[in-house]
C-alpha cells in the first residue's frame, strides 16, 4: 500500500464526513457499474446476489451521508488570533445545519472543543468554559485561560456527535496573560487586536485639548485638587512601557483598577510616553466654569457629565470583568448571556430594579412600586444618604443576584450619584431597559445608545415610567426588539478586545498631544508589574514602528 493511499485510508476513517460520503460514493460507483454491465471480475452466477447487496446498502449510504454531513460550524473572535493575547481568550461557535441554518437545539454534552498542537498532534488542556450565548441554542462562548505559553501553532477544532465540523490553526506563539510581550501599537492595533476605526467619544473628549502640557496640569493638579477627603487624584506616567504614579487624597485604593488596566496593556503593547491625570472618584472633576472652580486640564474619569471636560475611559466595573473573569469575577457580559438565556416571552411581564438610595429618584422607584406591585418590584437595599426616610420607606431589602434581575422582562436604570455603571451587564442579559433619558451624566458609549432602539426612554423623574411598562405591555414584539437591540450593542462594542482597543486608542491620541519629550516627576513611584522568565518573548523596538495608519479595520472585520 502506497503511502498516498495510507494517508488517504487513514483521512476516511478518522474524518466521520469525509468517511460517510467516501462509503456512499463507492457503493453508488459499483451500482451504476453493475447497471451498465460493467461489474468486472464477478461471476455472471454471482450477479443477482450482488444487485441484491447493492441495493440494501444504497439507501443506508445516502442516509448516512445526509446524517454525517448535514451539521457545519461557523467559529469566529479574537481567540483564533495568536498574536492578541487577553487575560481571557474567547471563541464563538455556531452549530449550523448544511443550509448555514442554526440548528434548534444542540446539547452541551454532544459539543466538544479540543486543541492540539500542529505538529504533534497531541492535546492542550486549558481552563476554560463552553457558555450558550444569547443568539438561541445552538449558539456557544467558549473562553479559556492559558497558563503557559506555547511556541508553536495550535489546531482548535470543534467536533459535534462525533463529527469534526471545523478545524482552525492558531499562530504561535501562543503567550498567557503573565507575559511581558509587548508588539509595536500600530502591529497591535491593526494586525492584532484589529480594533475599529477611533471612537467618536475619544475625538469629543480630546478636542478641548490640542496641545497637552504635562507640568501645567501637574501644578494645576496639586494646587486646586489637593482635597483629601473629597477629591482623590492621581498622576501617572507611562515611560519606555513602565508605569509610574503619585496620587493625593485619603482614598486612593481605585488605583487598583487603574495598575491593572495598565499593567495588562503594557504586557501586550508598546504604549507611546504618556502623562495624564486619573480621578479616582466617581465624579467628574473637570469643570467647564474655570471662573469658579479651577483652569482647565484634562483629566480621565470613568463617568462624564454635560457640564464637565473629563475624558471618559471604561468604567472600572467593565475593566475588572474584562481582566478578572474566570478568576476574581463571577459577574461578566459573557456569564449574564449565558445565565440569562430564559426566553423573553416567558419572562415575568413586570419592572425590576434594586440598588441603594444614592438619588432621591429611586426612592420614588419604591413608592412607584409600591402603588404599582404588578407593573413594577423596587427595593432599596442598602440606605447612605437617606437614612432619615427610613421610616417611609422600610427597611432595606436583602440582595438579589444580579443573574436573577432577568427573570423579568423590563430593568430600570436610574442615575445614582453619577451614571448607573450597570448599564452594559443589564443590556446584556437580554431584558428591555427603561433608562432615564436624557441625563447629564454618562459613560464612554452612551454616544452609540439610541432612544427606542437599544432602550425605552423615562423622564428623569420617572413620571412616565407606569406608562412606559404599559407601552411594552402593549407592545411586546417592539419592545423586545429593543431588549436585543440592547444586547447587541453590548456585542459589538463593550466585550474585552473592545475595553482594549479603546484604552490603546485614548492613549495613543492623549500622547500626540504632549507637547515636549514625556519626564518622570520628582516623588513618582514606579508600580511593579512583575516580570514571568518563563516567556521568550521577541524584543520590540519603537523606532521599528510604521507611521501612524488610522481606519483600517472596522467592527466587522472582527
Amino acid at each position: 500500500m502506497s503511502t498516498v493511499s495510507v494517508n488517504v485510508f487513514w483521512h476516511l476513517v478518522l474524518d466521520p464526513p469525509v468517511c460517510a460520503a467516501a462509503h456512499a460514493a463507492v457503493l453508488l460507483m459499483l451500482w451504476l457499474r453493475f447497471v451498465n454491465g460493467h461489474l468486472h471480475g464477478l461471476k455472471k452466477d454471482n450477479e443477482p446476489a450482488v444487485m441484491l447487496i447493492l441495493l440494501l446498502l444504497l439507501p443506508l449510504a445516502l442516509t448516512v451521508t445526509k446524517v454525517q454531513g448535514s451539521f457545519r460550524a461557523v467559529v469566529w473572535g479574537p481567540g483564533l488570533h495568536g498574536g492578541f493575547t487577553l487575560p481571557v481568550r474567547y471563541i464563538f461557535i455556531s452549530i449550523q445545519d448544511e443550509y448555514g441554518e442554526s440548528l434548534s437545539d444542540v446539547s452541551v454534552s454532544d459539543l466538544l472543543v479540543e486543541f492540539r498542537e500542529a505538529l504533534s498532534g497531541s492535546i492542550k488542556e486549558f481552563q476554560a468554559d463552553l457558555l450558550r450565548t444569547a443568539e438561541g441554542n445552538s449558539s456557544f462562548l467558549y473562553r479559556f485561560r492559558p497558563y503557559h505559553s506555547f511556541p508553536g501553532d495550535l489546531r482548535f477544532s470543534v467536533v459535534y456527535k462525533g463529527q469534526r465540523l471545523a478545524s482552525k490553526t492558531i499562530k504561535g506563539p501562543i503567550h498567557p496573560e503573565e507575559c511581558d510581550c509587548p508588539s509595536g501599537i500600530q502591529k497591535w492595533l491593526i494586525d492584532q487586536a484589529r480594533c475599529p476605526p477611533l471612537s467618536r467619544q475619544i475625538l469629543k473628549d480630546l478636542k478641548p485639548f490640542p496641545i497637552i502640557r504635562p507640568k501645567y496640569n501637574r501644578k494645576v493638579m496639586q494646587t486646586f485638587y489637593n482635597q483629601s477627603y473629597s477629591v482623590s487624584i492621581c498622576n501617572y506616567i507611562v515611560k519606555q512601557n513602565r508605569i509610574y504614579r503619585k496620587c493625593m487624597g485619603e482614598y486612593t485604593g481605585f488605583t487598583t483598577f487603574v495598575d491593572a488596566m495598565l499593567i495588562t496593556l503594557i504586557r501586550k503593547v508598546k504604549l507611546p510616553d504618556v502623562d495624564f491625570i486619573v480621578n479616582l472618584g466617581d465624579y467628574p472633576l473637570a469643570t467647564k466654569d474655570e471662573r469658579r472652580y479651577s483652569p482647565q486640564i484634562p483629566v480621565f474619569s470613568w463617568c462624564g457629565s454635560d457640564d464637565s471636560l473629563d475624558i471618559v475611559m471604561p468604567t472600572y466595573e467593565l475593566v475588572e470583568a474584562s481582566i478578572h473573569m474566570m478568576h476574581r469575577v463571577s459577574l461578566d457580559l459573557f456569564s449574564i448571556q449565558d445565565r440569562a438565556r430564559h426566553p423573553y416571552e416567558n419572562r415575568v411581564s413586570s419592572a425590576f430594579w434594586r440598588g441603594r438610595d444614592s438619588r432621591k429618584e429611586r426612592l420614588r422607584l419604591v413608592e412607584l412600586s409600591r402603588n404599582n406591585p404588578h407593573l413594577l418590584n423596587a427595593s432599596i437595599t442598602n440606605f447612605f444618604f437617606f437614612k432619615d426616610q427610613m421610616h417611609k420607606f422600610g427597611e432595606k431589602t436583602p440582595h438579589v443576584s444580579f443573574f436573577k434581575f432577568f427573570q423579568y422582562k423590563y430593568q430600570v436604570n436610574v442615575d445614582g450619584t453619577v451614571a448607573a455603571y450597570r448599564l452594559p451587564f443589564l443590556l446584556a442579559g437580554g431584558s428591555t431597559v427603561f433608562k432615564t433619558h436624557p441625563s447629564p451624566f454618562y459613560e464612554h458609549f452612551y454616544h452609540l445608545l439610541e432612544e427606542n432602539v437599544h432602550f425605552i426612554a423615562v423622564r428623569s423623574d420617572l413620571s412616565d415610567l407606569i406608562d412606559k411598562i404599559r407601552f411594552c405591555l402593549a407592545n411586546e414584539e417592539h419592545c423586545a426588539q429593543v431588549a436585543r437591540n440592547g444586547r447587541q450593542l453590548v456585542n459589538d462594542y463593550l466585550l474585552p478586545h473592545m475595553v482594549y482597543c479603546y484604552h490603546v486608542q485614548l492613549l495613543q491620541e492623549f500622547g500626540q498631544r504632549i507637547e515636549g519629550p514625556v519626564e518622570v516627576a520628582e516623588g513618582m513611584e514606579l508600580v511593579d508589574h512583575g516580570q514571568d522568565n518563563r516567556c521568550d518573548c521577541p524584543v520590540v523596538k519603537c523606532d521599528q514602528e510604521p507611521p501612524v495608519i488610522r481606519d483600517l479595520r472596522t467592527k466587522n472585520e472582527l
